[in-house]
């Protein structure tokens, strides 16, 4: 499928826009490849298809999002140990009181 699709968008890139050439040898070889030569990054690498399968998140959102809370909450780039703890702390409380919202129904705690 992926092989399929990737030679009509080549050939249709060819026909209307013969200035994508590179950027389509480019494609090809980074992520399609042929019979003779393996992509730099199989169409396995980051495919979700056995992630949505699974029911398991399609991307690491909810990790981004609790970094970026825990980088809200220090206010400094590396705290000292001590400080790290109790900011994890805090990290830990807010998700559980999330969770209890989360069950009882009520509307969740904003950062």
């Amino acid at each position: 499928m992926i092989d399929f699709s990737y030679k009509e968008l080549s050939r249709e890139a060819r026909e209307k826009f013969p200035q994508m050439s590179n950027f389509m040898k480019y494609l090809k070889d980074t992520y399609i490849g042929d019979q003779y030569n393996l992509p730099m990054f199989p169409p396995t690498f980051s495919s979700v298809h056995n992630r949505v399968i699974e029911n398991q998140p399609r991307t690491n959102n909810a990790l981004e999002s609790w970094n970026r809370r825990l980088n809200a909450t220090s206010r400094v780039i590396h705290p000292y140990f001590f400080k790290f703890t109790e900011i994890i702390q805090k990290q830990q409380q807010f998700t559980e009181d999330n969770f209890e919202l989360r069950i009882s129904g009520t509307q969740l705690i904003s950062t």
